[in-house]
């Protein structure tokens, strides 16, 4: 076994102060917040304990990403690729945890297709349009074919068409989905709130359509709710934050504030949530 490293969390002290002042925060943003600290942290403590320079400064710049390369896939196709399926800087515990990637190609007659991998802590799906009205339709929409009318080679000219796809490549542990129901307003400025009621489930089955060729661990696709968060409020600027959570037993705790309740499943699942956090059911 490894001897435990104990972890200080200064780097969120020093920006206790920010979120310390009474105005609103954004629950998804402050989320993205602690989860890249912690792993930048993570790194910081693993580069220490191997033995390496800088493991105290958690706010160092991670690697730079790689570029882009020529790659040899299946059946001796040759397509570009960039991106990584990684976080900045590499694998950490956090990481490990909760960061998948997902894999979109462009393709276009006369071109070799562009890949691009990105990582993910939480997986943002647009509910906007109005065939998405569930969880499976929002992912659906995140990965429906786009066509691109104005795509641009290599070489600055426009391809006369292009069509992309976006599959997810990764499946984490922790799957974290983003309801986005904060959107800009073209016509008043600002940012309004989508008060739109959107259909989930206690479990999440991830249909192999979903996946991209080559998929790393399409094995645990069935996922099992283990907590939500919601946005109570008229907009986006103001408003109050709860949260669901299973308890091991399988109760669920409804936390307000310093009130904590029990509380069915059903209210859980009417609720419209902004967050969701669904386990993979093959670590249980």
């Amino acid at each position: 076994g490894h001897r435990p490293v104990p972890v200080q969390a200064a780097s969120f002290a020093h920006h206790a102060a920010a979120y310390a002042k009474h105005d609103q925060e954004d629950a998804q943003e402050f989320l993205h917040y602690v989860l890249d600290t912690a792993h930048l942290e993570m790194l910081g403590l693993q580069k220490r304990a191997a033995g390496g320079e800088g493991g105290d400064d958690a706010n160092s710049m991670p690697e730079s990403p790689p570029g882009e390369w020529a790659t040899v896939g299946k059946k001796q196709r040759n397509f570009t690729q960039r991106g990584d399926e990684e976080l900045s800087g590499g694998r950490s515990r956090v990481t490990a945890m909760c960061a998948g990637s997902t894999k979109s190609q462009v393709t276009a007659d006369g071109m070799k297709p562009s890949v691009t991998l990105a990582a993910f802590t939480e997986l943002g799906l647009t509910i906007l349009p109005p065939a998405v009205t569930s969880l499976e339709s929002a992912i659906q929409e995140c990965l429906k074919s786009e066509l691109l009318t104005s795509y641009r080679r290599a070489d600055g000219t426009t391809a006369a068409a292009a069509n992309k796809t976006v599959k997810l490549l990764k499946l984490p542990p922790l799957l974290i989905v983003h309801l986005q129901r904060f959107s800009f307003d073209q016509d008043g400025g600002g940012t309004g709130k989508l008060h739109k009621p959107i259909q989930y489930k206690e479990e999440l089955r991830l249909d192999k359509s979903c996946m991209a060729e080559g998929a790393l661990d399409f094995r645990g696709s069935t996922y099992d709710l283990t907590a939500t968060v919601a946005h109570h409020g008229k907009h986006s600027g103001a408003g109050h934050y709860t949260a669901d959570v299973r308890q091991p037993d399988g109760r669920w705790l409804h936390f307000d504030d310093s009130s904590v309740t029990s509380r069915p499943l059903h209210q859980v699942l009417s609720e419209q949530a902004y967050l969701l956090f669904y386990v993979r059911r093959d670590l249980k």
